[in-house]
């Protein structure tokens, strides 16, 4: 009784661990999408406000 207990919070805890690194998965390649849009931005713009406002944006 107490093994299947432990097996089933074992296996609870195991499928949360696993959508937690899929959803920090999603949110780390979202954010590497942003900032290479961000990295194209500041080669294209002319103006050192605006490339020091997207550097900021990166950091």
């Amino acid at each position: 009784m107490a093994r299947a207990m432990f097996t089933d919070l074992w296996d609870g805890r195991a499928l949360e661990a696993k959508d937690a690194k899929e959803t920090l998965n999603k949110q780390l390649k979202a954010l590497g999408a942003e900032v290479k849009s961000l990295l194209g931005r500041i080669v294209q713009a002319t103006s050192l406000a605006v490339i020091g406002a997207y550097e900021a944006c990166i950091e």
